[in-house]
């Protein structure tokens, strides 16, 4: 008869989530998903599989948590283009703030994409998620006359995606808020 689980799976997932938004998937040890969770091996691998099954629990709630962020932002503005905006100005916060760890979805995509299919095949996934959010957004704001009633929303959405993600990677080594204000001053000049 299988062992009931006596710990809460969620928290487990938060747990080393921030290890390996931390440390990277190469960089993180199984040793460190232990101590970070405080359960043996043996349970470890019981319960969720494979270091790299783990991982992939631990990137999908944090996709989630950024998919829920942004439907909150929408509920809450009424400005389309603001929360497109509002998204741009939180990456830059995060690439000022003094413990920047940058983006765990930028980071896998730069860590794992190019090595391993199954990775690469779920950030593609995320990547269209993400991009069904910008184009509905740059769609109500055409609607809202707050974008030209002739922009391809399906390119520029690409185009929003694309930057803000090297807004990501750039925030790594770039930690000037008043360039990356201007690039993002830019970005939308370049859109609107």
């Amino acid at each position: 008869m299988p062992r009931t689980e006596v710990f809460d799976r969620a928290d487990v997932i938060q747990k080393v989530q921030a290890v390996f938004w931390s440390k990277g998937y190469n960089g993180t040890s199984m040793q460190d998903l232990v101590d970070a969770t405080g359960l043996n091996r043996s349970s470890i691998y019981n319960s969720f599989g494979s270091k790299h099954e783990l991982f992939m629990l631990s990137l999908k709630s944090y996709h989630k948590q950024n998919l829920d962020g942004i439907d909150q932002m929408i509920e809450r503005s009424e400005s389309p283009l603001k929360v497109l905006k509002d998204l741009f100005q939180s990456g830059i916060s995060g690439a000022c703030d003094s413990e920047n760890k940058g983006c765990m979805l930028v980071n896998c995509t730069t860590e794992l994409a190019n090595k391993q299919a199954d990775v690469q095949h779920w950030l593609t996934g995320s990547n269209a998620k993400m991009h069904l959010r910008f184009r509905n957004l740059l769609e109500a704001a055409q609607e809202a006359g707050e974008l030209k009633a002739d922009a391809d929303v399906d390119l520029l959405a690409h185009y929003l995606l694309m930057s803000l993600q090297g807004l990501r990677v750039n925030g790594l080594t770039n930690q000037d808020p008043q360039l990356l204000s201007q690039l993002v001053k830019q970005i939308f000049k370049n859109i609107t």
